[in-house]
């Protein structure tokens, strides 16, 4: 069973069987519509993203803006103002940790089975990942945009933004804030996240004090930092065989299916 479900892609269900994509390599990502709807959806007022929504298209274009910059103190900046939203929390969870319903029966999740990516030595959220996600949401951020035509696409960005990121890895006491999220964010929850209903671009209602409500930012509890054992990834509830070879997941392409 384990071994079926670690040589299968992640799929987010597509209903309306958009076909381009993002992935990792060995584990691959579908930017489909559901999780460009996480994506949109999280970037709002209920998260605290921006202030009021009619702030949302200078916020989306302020980062993309500095993301495209040649100044990579700039596109740094970039990296840690979306990478400490709760909106980059949102798409995480939806991408790696919430759990599946193949692995229901031990609460499993996609980072479980491949604990060795999910952190590095120092415990922090793999710089590949990060990169990975910042490029997932610039790509789920530029659709639909009126952005200009000196933005460049996600393919051409990647190495950039991964550029940018290695350095804030190397020298993290010059990013205190990126720092400290990359690593509180191996031990994201569900009481860390609003789970978003993508039909209703709202928070999934749930069970709050004995009352069934959406979620508010006052719900969302701080991410309480657990240093596993032996690589594995925070609060993982079974502990998968490890492959026989190194999975090294970064982004590839952000290309239409041929």
């Amino acid at each position: 069973m384990f071994e079926v479900l670690h040589a299968e892609p992640l799929k987010i269900q597509d209903a309306d069987h958009v076909d381009s994509e993002g992935q990792f390599k060995d584990l691959h990502i579908d930017l489909t519509s559901d999780l460009r709807k996480v994506v949109r959806d999280s970037a709002s007022p209920l998260t605290g993203f921006i202030v009021k929504e009619e702030h949302k298209s200078q916020k989306l274009l302020d980062l993309i803006s500095l993301l495209n910059l040649d100044n990579v103190q700039w596109v740094q900046q970039g990296i840690s103002d979306l990478t400490t939203t709760q909106a980059f929390r949102e798409v995480l969870w939806v991408t790696l940790m919430r759990p599946l319903s193949e692995l229901a029966e031990v609460q499993g999740r996609m980072a479980d089975l491949f604990p060795a990516d999910i952190q590095d030595w120092n415990g922090n959220l793999q710089c590949s990942i990060v990169c990975s996600l910042v490029m997932l949401m610039y790509q789920a951020f530029t659709h639909g945009v009126n952005v200009q035509a000196r933005y460049l696409k996600a393919p051409q960005l990647h190495p950039q933004v991964l550029a940018a990121c290695n350095g804030m890895y190397m020298f993290p006491e010059q990013f205190p804030s990126f720092s400290e999220a990359i690593k509180q964010l191996p031990s994201l929850r569900e009481v860390n996240v609003f789970g978003m209903d993508t039909k209703n671009g709202v928070p999934k209602a749930t069970i709050i004090q004995g009352v069934k409500r959406a979620k508010t930012l006052a719900d969302i509890l701080p991410i309480q930092i657990n240093n596993a054992p032996n690589f594995q990834v925070p609060y993982a509830q079974f502990s998968f065989p490890a492959p026989g070879q190194h999975v090294e997941m970064h982004i590839l392409h952000f290309l239409k299916k041929t």
